[in-house]
């Protein structure tokens, strides 16, 4: 599944990892062995607390990287699903 904008903001999930950008090239990525099932979580924290770019596989948080005050996780255009 892909769902990132032309400034490459968003997220993609792959058999073998998901990740999540933002505007400024911050990226949160975790990767999981092919084959099995599992249930994908990204948590991006508010500005005003932590800034934290978080990941969750099957409930157990698997990645995180802070991004910048100015920084966005946000698309300017909604980009769909592929």
């Amino acid at each position: 599944v892909t769902c990132v904008d032309a400034k490459g903001i968003g997220f993609v999930v792959t058999g073998k990892q998901a990740e999540l950008r933002t505007a400024s090239g911050a990226v949160v990525v975790t990767k999981f062995a092919t084959g099995e099932f599992y249930r994908i979580a990204f948590v991006v924290q508010p500005k005003s607390g932590s800034r934290l770019l978080e990941i969750y596989v099957n409930g157990i948080r698997s990645g995180a990287v802070s991004y910048g005050q100015a920084d966005t996780p946000l698309q300017v255009a909604s980009k769909p699903s592929t």
